[in-house]
């Protein structure tokens, strides 16, 4: 008896367990479904505080039902449609169902249930078919971004639910469930009606707010359900100048001289990417991750894709050899034929770009006008080891794995080192900001739809990666390359103000990375596919004038750079990088006070 007993209390136990859980799924259903969906909604702001991108994973627009709705001459038209439209034994156990209408709202409304026939069963039983029909039809999808009967009734016919006709409420239901069969007119208004409600994102934007979403997702967002505001460093003005010089250059292919836009066009169809930061900050004002939205939608060259960096690293080797103590910018080498081994003992024989050698040079003049012979001598100087151990440190980025991809081999002195133009930029913002490390980045804050702060940037951690004077003497260098060196001829009348930068080429690539006191701009132009390049190798020109004129249009607050105090600019014999009362070509630089030149012989 006792078992009978016990056995029975855990039946009703479990009986009453049950019935509380399909209560709270009930609950659940009906809360859930009778307000209008809430969407994915981030709201992008760029550095003046105003809204320049609004982003949703899909558009939802939805009017509630009114309060009083539905009447009884609704319900009962709501049943007629049933009964009209499922008539037979449609669906599992309908032919149990008396009242269709319910039966149909209570199947639509769980859905989404681990078990939706006990849930619709429990709901058809519970549920009144007034509130299964305020919590279906309050947001049913009916077409692509419109919720709601009462939106519905709203387009197809331009006035409140309650107000409808037999026919026109009946037509509103036909929509509901026959989204395959919408007549073309209500298709059109209800674009229309999008077009009106949404806000005007700009294709600009697009690849900034990629770049933003990649940020966000890498500090724990989940972007495809997230509701709030995103504050950022975007620069409309600075986006504007990149896209409309990106259609100039190299869609339009205007800009460069005939003889140079006649190659061009001979040349397979080249994409670019370019990447603006204010130094200062590290923050990043702007950026393209393609030449037109087209191919922006495809992936993101800025952070996506990995280029071959070339005589872009250069200035890094000089700076790594400044710090070791035993060279400055009158140092001399030689430009010479040379033959040395790789680490599998292969022979590796460095080229120039240009076909023959200079021979004695200083080490100033060889960064200017980018010597590969003089680098790869500098490179096995300061010993591969220490220089690949500080390339390292100057592309570390969490998660990028550089350890791995730098290689101790002799062409790394010549840039043979994959890079995007993010890692890239991380490298000359160092520079730029004299010497200490910036990771650049767009967001700066993230609130949720309250206003509650969820993440601030915080003031970077400054790990200084090399001294303020080797970096002025190597910013002075690079001034150097674009008034006399490789982007000379493409700097027209100069600057207003200073600017510093170096070019990097490869048969499927042209690079132009550089800066004045307040902003920096990296630019690539290149193949997407590197064996096009057996169809035509890329100009070293191509991506040079962009920059140039990119550039010009961003004015620093301050016009020169700064030198620090243990600096001072002096002059000396090109030739032999020596001091003689003689007639001589000479070269400036900045030296550590008190240097003292040898006499010329």
């Amino acid at each position: 008896m006792g078992i009978i007993l016990r056995i029975t209390f855990a039946f009703l136990f479990l009986v009453a367990l049950l019935h509380a859980i399909f209560v709270t799924r009930v609950q659940m259903h009906l809360r859930s479904a009778v307000n209008c969906p809430k969407q994915s909604e981030i709201k992008f702001f760029d550095r003046y505080g105003k809204i320049f991108f609004i982003f949703h994973k899909e558009q939802k627009f939805c009017e509630p039902l009114p309060s009083h709705f539905p009447t009884e001459i609704h319900l009962e038209q709501i049943r007629l449609f049933f009964d009209k439209k499922y008539v037979g034994s449609k669906g599992r156990f309908s032919f149990l169902v008396a009242n269709r209408a319910k039966w149909y709202l209570a199947r639509e409304l769980s859905k989404k249930g681990s078990v939706p026939v006990m849930d619709a069963l429990f709901l058809y039983h519970t549920t009144s078919l007034t509130d299964l029909v305020k919590s279906v039809w309050s947001s049913r999808k009916i077409s692509y971004g419109i919720f709601g009967l009462s939106l519905a009734a709203k387009i197809q016919y331009e006035k409140p639910l309650q107000s409808l006709s037999t026919e026109e409420f009946q037509d509103v239901l036909h929509l509901l469930y026959n989204a395959n069969g919408q007549n073309s007119g209500f298709r059109k208004r209800s674009l229309e009606y999008l077009k009106r409600q949404s806000f005007q994102n700009s294709n600009e934007a697009l690849s900034y707010i990629n770049f933003c979403m990649d940020e966000l997702s890498k500090k724990g967002f989940d972007v495809n359900r997230m509701r709030g505001s995103v504050f950022t460093h975007y620069s409309p003005y600075s986006q504007r100048i990149l896209y409309e010089k990106s259609q100039k250059y190299f869609i339009d292919l205007q800009g460069h001289d005939a003889h140079r836009t006649e190659k061009l066009r001979e040349l397979p169809p080249i994409e670019s990417a370019s990447i603006f930061i204010d130094t200062k900050s590290g923050g990043i004002m702007a950026l393209l991750g393609g030449k037109s939205p087209a191919s922006i939608q495809e992936f993101n060259r800025v952070y996506q894709s990995k280029r071959q960096i070339s005589s872009t690293i250069k200035p890094f080797l000089y700076a790594t050899a400044l710090e070791d103590g035993r060279f400055h910018a009158a140092s001399l080498f030689v430009d010479k034929p040379l033959v040395l081994h790789d680490s599998k003992g292969t022979i590796w024989k460095p080229e120039n770009f240009y076909p023959y050698y200079l021979g004695e040079m200083t080490l100033k003049r060889g960064l200017v006008v980018s010597v590969n012979t003089l680098a790869v001598q500098l490179m096995e100087a300061l010993g591969r080891v220490h220089y690949a151990n500080k390339i390292k440190k100057v592309f570390f980025l969490p998660g990028n794995q550089i350890a791995e991809r730098v290689l101790e081999e002799p062409s790394l002195a010549l840039g043979s080192l994959d890079l995007s133009l993010y890692e890239l930029a991380k490298g000359y913002t160092m520079l730029a900001n004299n010497g200490v490390e910036i990771v650049p980045s767009a967001v700066t804050m993230v609130q949720d739809e309250t206003g509650y702060i969820l993440w601030k940037k915080k003031s970077n951690r400054a790990e200084r990666l090399f001294s303020r004077e080797s970096v002025a003497i190597i910013t002075e260098m690079l001034e150097d390359v674009i008034r006399n060196g490789t982007a000379a001829k493409f700097s027209g009348d100069g600057f207003p103000f200073a600017v510093a930068g170096k070019s990097g080429s490869s048969p499927a690539d042209s690079w132009f990375a550089g800066y004045n006191p307040s902003y920096l701009l990296v630019a690539w132009a290149g193949y997407d596919y590197p064996e096009l390049s057996l169809q035509g190798h890329i100009p070293l020109f191509t991506v040079i004038p962009f920059w140039m004129d990119v550039m010009s249009t961003h004015k620093p607050i301050e016009q020169n750079f700064t030198i620090p105090i243990g600096l001072e600019r002096l002059s000396f014999c090109e030739q032999g990088g020596c001091l003689t009362k003689k007639k001589c070509e000479m070269m400036h630089g900045l030296f550590s006070r008190g240097h003292i030149f040898p006499e010329c012989p």
